[in-house]
């Protein structure tokens, strides 16, 4: 519009016509208690061209005060390429999250098919090394070993990357559950180690919470379970406890093994990334990237603090109110620490 084309004129000539009948509406509920605001709260808003055109717009709105009565400033900013770009983030977020999708499904099918071939080419070459001892040249036998042990090696990744598929496929179905029974419970299916190597485990009180139990016994086994395997000369101290913040549970697993450099602290959480060679510890470089995944199906974080030769320690939370759920209380427990094994 040319100013002049303006002046006189209604402010509803520049409001597209579907939304013309309503703003006087609006305008005397506006004065009716005049304050500085943002116009529209919730909706999108539309300015119109002289030619007809509709452009997005952001108005602001500011009463004043003057001898010839109130009236509002009004100030109009085309978002156009503002509103363009959130529609290529949108688009792009979209995009991403079904590219996801379809990963997880191709992960979780790949994995579930390639299960039996796999049991098959264990069992067999098992079988094949059993019969053919002593039957063979030493030289041949030792052509079985690889094969034996690349065949179990590929089997329990595969089992691991199914693990790691599962997670988040569905809804997280929560209940409430005692995670100091849950730790408990994940000390004793790992009491062979733990006698082996003559750990002491150490769990504070634990609170209970909304979570999904599985997961969460999967996530104790996996952390305490690294703490086991990354042990030191000495025996493995590890201690468990929780601590209530104003939004979350903060739960820490510490030991004294061997520890990493801080550097590798976000590396080991990615998904196949290992820092020792599997001579050295046996593993697939899964566990902590479930660890993760579990954490943040469920709203959380986790993270490691550790100097190498001092040993480590892995936080993780969980907000009070888990996803899709109501806020429920948790009472806050005076900690009180027990040695389960020693």
């Amino acid at each position: 519009y040319m100013p002049d084309a303006l002046l006189g004129q209604s402010i509803e000539t520049l409001i597209p016509d579907r939304f013309r009948p309503q703003h006087p509406g609006h305008r005397t509920t506006f004065f009716a208690a005049p304050e500085p605001r943002s116009m529209g709260r919730g909706r999108d808003l539309y300015g119109l061209r002289h030619d007809g055109s509709e452009f997005p717009v952001e108005i602001g709105l500011n009463p004043l005060t003057t001898d010839d009565g109130s009236f509002v400033l009004a100030s109009v900013i085309d978002i156009s390429a503002r509103k363009k770009a959130e529609d290529a983030l949108t688009q792009y977020i979209e995009n991403l999250r079904r590219s996801n999708t379809e990963l997880e499904q191709f992960a979780y099918v790949a994995s579930h098919d390639l299960q039996e071939p796999l049991r098959k080419i264990c069992n067999f070459s098992e079988l094949l090394q059993s019969r053919a001892k002593g039957l063979l040249p030493p030289d041949i036998e030792q052509y079985l070993i690889p094969i034996v042990n690349g065949a179990i090696r590929m089997q329990t990744l595969v089992q691991d990357l199914l693990s790691f598929s599962k997670i988040s496929r569905g809804e997280l179905i929560v209940k409430t559950v005692n995670v100091q029974e849950i730790a408990e419970l994940v000390t004793s299916t790992l009491d062979t180690v733990i006698t082996e190597c003559q750990a002491t485990i150490t769990i504070g009180t634990l609170p209970s919470i909304k979570v999904n139990p599985t997961q969460i016994e999967q996530l104790l086994l996996n952390l305490i379970g690294n703490s086991l395997k990354y042990r030191g000369t000495q025996h493995p101290v590890i201690d468990i406890s929780a601590t209530r913040n104003q939004e979350y549970w903060e739960f820490a697993i510490r030991d004294n093994g061997i520890g990493l450099d801080p550097i590798y602290a976000k590396q080991i959480f990615v998904i196949f990334q290992r820092l020792h060679t599997k001579q050295e510890f046996a593993g697939t470089g899964i566990g902590l990237a479930i660890c993760q995944k579990i954490v943040e199906h469920h709203g959380g974080e986790i993270w490691v603090k550790s100097t190498p030769g001092e040993g480590s320690t892995f936080f993780f939370t969980i907000p009070h109110t888990p996803h899709r759920e109501q806020r429920f209380q948790i009472q806050p427990q005076t900690r009180q620490k027990k040695t389960l094994i020693q």
